[in-house]
């Protein structure tokens, strides 16, 4: 007698003969009503029957684990009644074969234990759960051992290597920390610092703190004209804690000499070109600072009030801490009566500032010229200051340091501009990042000034999917800088000519420095700190990041450009006039351009003030 095969039934091929309905008239619609059904074998009925019953398992067993899943808490710590609620709603909910196939798929223990013995597995051996009581214990116990094996250790350490555990904004000593679980104590007294943990986490964090402490050390000269000058002394030395944050490397001041130490030769290097800079921007050096104006126009009649002025977001480190004033013009003559201060020079019109603007460079050069506006400010190295004043008073006042500092424009300012379009240069908006290098002979100990190459200007222009595009390259022979102050009584401008070479199309000296620059996230760019190009060894002096923002007006590209200075910590914001050809934005021939550029000057210094 053949086996009895179960769900044969739903697998017989039907041997009735059935009525059909087809919506076609096609031939394979038709069916031949006399053909016999084939009925299949035992052997691959019962194989069928097989596939049937271990997929109806699988399925069984997957829901049996997530339903026992379900149970599982949110907390791993509960009180003892909700545990004993949860071993009773298990103990009611589940077989013992059912917990013993969850424990076999998690791989539990469950030979020859009881229904009690698998819950508990589950609950507390798989999931974790603890009781409150059980977890207090544990910490408790654990609280003891760590008592009975923690040791306190303490170590002698100078200021530079407490400099170096302490890491930049104390990130070091931080991941020491959490990395060994210690708890590290800087004593800056006692010079010592003392770790505390459990003996082997101490010892290990001992030895990342030695690694921290292999330290390189130069030392530079402290330039002969600020040996005599006890408050530039004072100065620099109190910009020593700013720039040894800013570099990763400690630098002290001590009888006339800088010691420098770093951990690393590229941090030694930076160190000592950022204090290069500072030395020279400070007037602390024989050199001139590099952003000095060759000559200040004033107005003949000039009134004003002095203010004292702080913006720490728009100063470099080395300036925030000084005591800064601008002046508040009381007056707003618009006579071409203007003079140069601190000579008996008369420039009368506006207009013609140009020969004096032009005389330190060769016109037959490729010149270019740009404008900027804010305010003019002076140091205050007295306080003796008077409150008001006039043309007469202004020598005193800017007989030491000054510095230009960009103002943000009036909100309207640039409402009657035409924005640029998107076919001129990328139109309106754009994202660039500008790389400056300046000859060395133009920093401390180097003596050199009669260059072919001053500085270097690398632009690049940022696409949207991060990629550097090179937007300018100009190689600057000589340059020029007037200030003039109180520009009908609303606004300081700083002129700004340029003798310079363009290698935008012509890069084939530049390619190794173009490949080296980097772009590291948003607002950080790696790029040679030193080069030596075109025959001179230059050195980086700025890194800016610019969004800009675009008008042309006459023969004027107006920018309103947000700048942040990588090197220095900056932010700032600034409105920039260039003379240009407007169909091209060419910046040749701007000496044929300047009645249309001091247009634009006046025009914008006329409408710069703040309304209420």
């Amino acid at each position: 007698m053949p086996p009895i095969i179960r769900y044969r039934h739903l697998l017989r091929i039907a041997s009735k003969s059935h009525q059909h309905r087809y919506f076609s008239t096609t031939q394979f619609c038709f069916k031949d009503a006399g053909a016999k059904e084939e009925l299949l074998s035992d052997q691959r009925l019962q194989a069928m029957v097989a596939e049937l019953e271990k997929s109806n398992i699988k399925q069984n067993k997957d829901v049996l684990l997530e339903s026992i899943e379900t149970f599982k808490p949110d907390t791993e710590v509960l009180h003892s009644d909700e545990l004993d609620k949860l071993f009773t709603l298990f103990d009611k909910s589940f077989s013992v074969r059912q917990l013993v196939d969850y424990s076999a798929v998690h791989k539990l223990p469950r030979h020859k234990r009881k229904k009690r013995q698998l819950i508990d597995g589950i609950i507390k051996k798989h999931w974790g759960i603890q009781t409150t009581e059980e977890f207090d214990a544990a910490r408790q116990k654990e609280a003891i051992e760590r008592r009975r094996d923690t040791v306190r250790e303490s170590f002698p350490a100078t200021f530079q290597q407490m400099f170096f555990i302490i890491g930049s904004n104390g990130d070091t000593i931080r991941n020491i920390e959490e990395n060994y679980q210690v708890l590290i104590t800087i004593d800056v007294d006692k010079k010592e610092y003392t770790v505390e943990g459990l003996s082997k986490a101490v010892a290990q964090a001992k030895e990342e703190i030695l690694t921290h402490l292999n330290i390189l050390q130069e030392e530079m000269n402290l330039p002969d004209e600020t040996k005599e000058n006890s408050q530039l002394k004072n100065e620099v030395n109190e910009s020593l804690v700013d720039i040894s944050k800013l570099t990763g490397s400690f630098i002290t001041l001590d009888k006339d000499k800088f010691s420098l130490a770093s951990t690393s030769t590229e941090n030694l290097s930076n160190a000592k070109r950022l204090l290069s800079l500072m030395l020279t921007e400070m007037n602390a050096t024989s050199k001139k600072a590099l952003d000095t104006a060759n000559h200040t126009i004033v107005h003949k009649n000039m009134e004003f009030t002095v203010l004292p002025i702080q913006d720490s977001l728009s100063m470099p480190y080395y300036d925030k801490k000084l005591d800064w004033n601008k002046l508040e013009y009381n007056n707003k003559d618009e006579q071409d009566d203007y003079m140069v201060l601190n000579g008996q020079e008369m420039v009368g019109s506006i207009d013609n500032i140009k020969n004096l603007l032009l005389k330190p460079l060769n016109t037959n050069d490729t010149i270019s010229m740009e404008a900027r506006f804010g305010k003019l400010l002076f140091q205050d190295t007295n306080s003796k200051l008077p409150a008001t004043g006039n043309t007469t008073n202004l020598t005193s006042l800017f007989k030491n340091r000054t510095l230009f500092l960009n103002s943000i424009p009036p909100r309207k300012l640039t409402a009657p501009y035409i924005p640029i379009t998107q076919g001129l240069d990328g139109g309106f908006h754009q994202r660039t990042i500008q790389l400056e290098y300046v000859n060395q002979s133009l920093l401390i100990n180097y003596n050199n000034e009669n260059l072919d190459l001053k500085r270097l200007l690398v632009e690049f222009l940022i696409q949207e999917d991060g990629n550097l595009n090179i937007k300018k390259i100009t190689a600057e022979k000589n340059r020029s800088v007037v200030d003039i102050l109180g520009l009908y009584g609303n606004v300081d401008v700083r002129l700004m000519a340029k003798q310079y070479l363009d290698y935008t199309k012509n890069t084939t000296n530049l390619e190794e420095l173009i490949d080296q620059c980097k772009l590291i996230s948003y607002s950080e760019i790696s790029a040679p700190k030193q080069k030596h190009i075109l025959n001179e060894n230059l050195i980086l002096s700025d890194i800016s990041f610019i969004n800009k923002k675009r008008y042309l007006f006459e023969d004027g590209l107006i920018s309103v450009n947000h700048i942040e200075q990588q090197d220095k910590k900056v932010k700032r914001t600034e409105m920039m006039v260039t003379s240009v050809e407007p169909q091209t934005l060419d910046t040749i021939e701007s000496i044929e351009r300047w009645p249309s550029f001091t247009n634009i000057l006046k025009n914008i210094a006329r409408k710069w003030v703040y309304s209420n």
